[in-house]
């Protein structure tokens, strides 16, 4: 680049008249001035035109000569950079004059010149042989990060009676593009954060199994140990019995950690765009991207790993139609595939039959989850139209969005069933044998249940149609005040319709009444914005530099499957059939008890719990509104403050209906409902700031600080967030769970920058060490919150063991000190003191924080009041773009870190994690999550990764 502009500052200075009536004329007129740098050094099109006129933003006209692999053509550029230039060309003495005469020609337009059709000269060259635009068009690619050439100019400016008495402003790119008609991506992700561990015999328990029980001489054994394979227990040695003279066998704890996780992920990308002429643009996109997450939730079994594999295919066809200055529209065509399985690494142990657990016992179950394999086939048909018109100072919006949603998903309930195996008592001649000796000879024990089965339709349609209408006014009221008013009407249909029972039919009716889920049809909402910009108030607001934002909107939420699938998988859409140990031909139970013991049929239970909806369930409803100040500020720096918030309304609660009073259900004919309502409610308040400086040699950086506080009374409609349940603690009373929210994080502070790194900017060390791009990530925020729970123990009375919460005894006490009352089984008998400790040791009541009493409900804890340590991480990505020798082809390379300190963020216990540290006042670890692995894991079944981590990112777009 030095040289080229080295050679442009040559004096080439002519005298010439004045003449601005063509662009030939001009540059000539401009040179005889000294405001052309013209150079006969040749210029590449790609970045290095762009280089050079970023270099000289705002300065002198830039006419190049020589242009590569263009030998026909000259290129220019900065024609109407430099005010100064401006006000020489169309003779304005001074700026304010400047703006006199802009102003007064935006109310006095010249008339367009009519020429008829035989007096006009040509305007253009017809070609109708095969036309290759690339070889009489130059064009250009602004910066690295652009994957393809453009050409573009056209501003226009027409107003007044010319414009049926509007005014239009535009600029319009000429669509002529190369490259990137289709891009390929893989993104392999590496990591080894998994951990797995299971229960198995010792290799010496394994041998005196087979001494005992050679291959064949019992099922059930052979099944344990084909699924346990070469594992052996090597820790935590215990002795499990057998029972009938027979030595224990002993069993010990296995555990895997750095389970790899690996993540491989390809996308395609193809896409093509056409002008057919100045009226129409059609536009063709198609995406491909096919990954797959092994062991998302790993397992010490062999072939028992949760995988996630996943496909999502998009098509998206627009047109876009100007029928006139001021009328356009836009149609678009969308359709979506996308399939998520969740499954095991070898779908065959799906066949493998029922779940074998061993009671009694801390022996790992054998067989795959109840819940697996689960997942969804989605096809989405998407069809949208938005119509434009511009009318004077108003922009005027409005369409339609229609959704037709075609789906399947597979329904996670227990239709393998399962098998518990249990102790027997002594009667008669038979001596009383633990459980596993049941388990090894074949007898069920005096379980209840024994046997667990499922029956019914494991694949569900939850087929849907959503629609939208929306119409929207953006008025410039003033030069420096827009508005923006908008409606829009919302419809999601009744999915849960798709069910043969839909929604609950009262205790009024039979449990098999078939009541329909309502419509919601008055899904109206509006919005307004508003954006100011003060010209008063001198150096507080600047000249046009500072904007007032603010707004107001409504909106709702959909209907999300697993609300209608936890209703697929319950009474009486599947039927649920338990056998009892108890009923047993023998007085070990059931003999020849295996695989084979399942219930055959099922029935209908009115006592079975009962999950479903509320036949009103509504869209959930949520407002939100904003005021902010943006200041532009000296050294390109924008300074941002605005006050956000929200309110949530008819949020999705569950509610639990024939809950126990004293230990007793009031329809003792019928057993619990857990029923979907809107009775949930939020608000959210925020501070929110932000200093951003923009892209100055090479660098941008941003900070940003958010305080805020979010409240709720909502756990969640599906998953414990905080806390044993995601029910109410009172069911009576829903303003006892009302407090900070699961997801509440008062302070967070994020620091940001892209940086492009200096280096070679040609030849191969440009290609090899030049163009690099860092991009850094740090944040740092309030950590997340828990709520002290008692996890086993009915304390109110309602038959719930894991939704109540301790009473707050001395907040002096150490935070993770409590007191049960020895009256519990917990405590194992009396303590001298009159309370145990979680560990089941005596405690003084006076050094405990927290009580566990059923007969002392005052003063209760409240819900999320632990708080876990900060968080703090920071990633960071190394990005390069290398072009191809082809045209139009391009490398990008991407290199992702993550916590790249490796730093520890203690945390809460995620269920099924493994980490020792929760909200439960029973667990010995109680409120002290620094016994948690800090992030260093990937907790089981939530996909997060957390430790230092790294991927690849390969890109290739033609």
């Amino acid at each position: 680049m030095a040289t080229v502009l080295e050679e442009a500052k040559k004096d080439t200075r002519k005298d010439t008249q004045k003449d601005i009536t063509s662009l030939r004329s001009a540059l000539e007129w401009l040179d005889s001035q000294g405001d052309v740098m013209t150079t006969d050094v040749e210029v590449d099109p790609d970045l290095e035109i762009t280089g050079v006129q970023k270099h000289l933003d705002g300065g002198p006209v830039v006419l190049f000569n020589r242009v590569k692999g263009k030998p026909h053509a000259r290129a220019i550029t900065n024609l109407l950079a430099d005010m100064n230039v401006i006000d020489k060309m169309f003779d304005y003495p001074t700026p304010k004059e400047r703006t006199k005469k802009i102003a007064y020609s935006m109310t006095h337009p010249i008339a367009p010149v009519e020429v008829s059709q035989d007096e006009a000269p040509c305007q253009e060259e017809v070609l109708t042989d095969d036309l290759d635009v690339n070889k009489y068009i130059t064009a250009i690619r602004h910066t690295e990060l652009e994957s393809e050439l453009t050409i573009g100019s056209g501003i226009s400016c027409v107003i007044g009676d010319y414009f049926d008495g509007g005014s239009h402003i535009g600029y319009n790119r000429m669509n002529f593009r190369w490259g990137n008609v289709g891009t390929f991506q893989a993104s392999p992700f590496r990591t080894n954060g998994g951990t797995a561990s299971a229960v198995v015999p010792t290799q010496q328990g394994f041998d005196q199994l087979r001494a005992l029980f050679p291959q064949g001489r019992s099922a059930n054994l052979d099944r344990y140990l084909s699924i346990v394979g070469n594992l052996r227990g090597s820790t935590n040695v215990q002795p499990v019995a057998l029972g009938g003279g027979r030595p224990d066998i002993p069993f010990g704890t296995v555990t895997f950690s750095g389970v790899p996780q690996p993540l491989n992920d390809y996308q395609w990308l193809t896409r093509v765009d056409w002008t057919p002429s100045s009226k129409d643009t059609f536009s063709f996109r198609y995406v491909f991207d096919d990954s797959t997450l092994v062991n998302q939730i790993p397992s010490a079994f062999e072939g028992f790993g949760i995988d996630v594999p996943g496909r999502a295919q998009n098509f998206h066809f627009s047109h876009t139609r100007n029928f006139s200055p001021t009328w356009t529209n836009e149609f678009r065509f969308a359709y979506g595939r996308f399939v998520a399985l969740f499954q095991a690494g070898n779908p065959e142990v799906a066949l493998n039959g029922p779940v074998f657990s061993i009671a009694e016992t801390q022996i790992t179950d054998v067989g795959l989850d109840p819940t697996f394999p689960q997942g969804r086939f989605l096809n989405n048909y998407q069809f949208q139209d938005t119509v434009t018109h511009t009318r004077g100072n108003h922009t005027i919006r409005a369409g339609v969005d229609l959704v037709r949603q075609l789906s399947k998903a597979l329904v996670p309930f227990n239709d393998r069933g399962a098998l518990t195996f249990g102790s027997s008592d002594a009667s008669d001649d038979v001596p009383a044998f633990p459980a596993f000796g049941n388990f090894v000879d074949g007898f069920s024990g005096l379980a209840d249940p024994f046997g667990d089965k499922v029956f019914g339709s494991p694949v569900v349609y939850p087929n849907r149609f959503q629609q939208a209408y929306f119409v929207n006014d953006s008025w410039r009221a003033r030069p420096n005040l827009t508005l923006n008013l908008g409606l829009r009407y919302e419809n999601y249909g009744t999915p849960e319709n798709v069910l043969p029972f839909s929604a609950f039919p009262g205790f009024d009716a039979p449990i098999d009444a078939r009541v329909k889920q309502k419509g919601d049809n008055n899904n109206f909402a509006p919005r307004f914005g508003f954006a100011y910009t003060p010209r008063w108030g001198g150096r507080l607001f600047g000249q046009d530099k500072t904007v007032i934002r603010g707004g107001y909107q409504l909106s709702y939420d959909v209907f999300f499957d697993n609300i209608l699938l936890n209703s697929a998988a319950s009474l009486p859409n599947v039927l649920r059939a338990t056998i009892p140990g108890s009923d047993g031909n023998t007085a070990r139970g059931f003999s020849n008890a295996g695989v084979n013991s399942l219930p055959a049929t099922g029935t209908l239970d009115p006592t079975a719990r009962l999950d479903s909806i509320d036949s009103n369930l509504v869209n959930p409803l949520t407002q939100v509104w904003n005021l902010g100040v943006q200041r532009e500020a000296p050294g390109n720096v924008i300074l941002d403050v605005a006050y956000v918030g929200s309110r949530g309304s008819r949020l999705f609660l569950n509610r639990e209906l024939n809950f126990g009073i004293d230990g007793e259900r009031p329809i003792a004919e019928r057993g619990l409902v857990v029923l979907r309502t809107n009775a949930g409610d939020s608000n959210y308040h925020s501070l929110q700031t932000r200093v951003e400086r923009g892209l100055s040699k090479g660098l941008l950086f941003r900070f940003a600080y958010t305080y805020s506080k979010a409240i709720d009374n909502v756990n969640s409609e599906v998953f414990t967030t905080t806390g044993g349940s995601s029910r109410a603690s009172d069911p009576l009373n829903l303003r006892t769970d009302r407090s900070v929210a699961s997801f509440d994080a008062p302070h967070r502070v994020v620091w940001s920058f892209i940086w492009d790194l200096p280096g070679p900017k040609r030849g191969l060390l440009g290609r090899t060490l030049g163009g690099w791009s860092l991009t850094g990530i740090y944040s740092l925020q309030s950590g997340a919150v828990e709520t002290p729970f008692v996890g086993g123990i009915d304390l109110n009375g309602d038959l719930n063991f894991f939704n109540d919460r301790p009473s707050i005894n001395n907040p002096n006490a150490p935070r993770n000190s409590v007191a049960i009352i020895d009256s519990q089984p917990f405590c194992g008998g009396p303590s001298p003191t009159g309370y145990c400790d979680a560990n089941g040791n005596p405690i003084q009541l006076a050094n405990a924080r927290y009580l566990v009493d059923p007969a002392v409900r005052t003063n209760i804890a409240g819900r999320n009041t632990l708080r876990a340590n900060w968080t703090n991480r920071a990633d960071a990505s190394l990005s390069k773009s290398i072009l191809m020798p082809f045209e139009g082809h391009r490398l990008d390379l991407r290199f992702e870190f993550f916590n790249i300190f490796n730093h520890a963020n203690y945390t809460w216990a995620i269920p099924g994690s493994g980490d020792p540290s929760n909200g439960d006042v029973l667990n010995p670890n109680f409120n002290n999550v620094g016994l948690n692995d800090g992030g260093f894991a990937i907790p089981a079944g939530t996909g997060l990764r957390a430790g230092r981590s790294g991927r690849i990112q390969i890109r290739y777009s033609f």
